[in-house]
């Protein structure tokens, strides 16, 4: 599962703004901000485009028994 708090720590990890974030998924920044701060939820469509958005930047997403978000070896650095 995506929580806002991986989805905070792979934008970090890429070094993106909430703006970058919004730009790459076509997600609005207001909507990212509040899913972010625990406000309010990202409906599943939505939350998809985010995290595809921050998979093509260079993250990986682990849901062993250690969900974590990493950068991906041989990422590319920018979109």
């Amino acid at each position: 599962m995506i929580t806002y708090e991986r989805v905070t720590k792979a934008r970090e990890l890429l070094q993106w703004s909430i703006d970058d974030l919004a730009r790459w998924s076509q997600v609005a920044r207001k909507a990212i901000f509040y899913f972010e701060i625990g406000a309010s939820p990202l409906d599943e469509r939505t939350l998809a485009q985010v995290k595809t958005a921050l998979e093509n930047g260079g993250v990986e997403f682990s849901n062993g028994g250690q969900p974590d978000v990493r950068l991906r070896k041989g990422r590319v650095s920018e979109q």
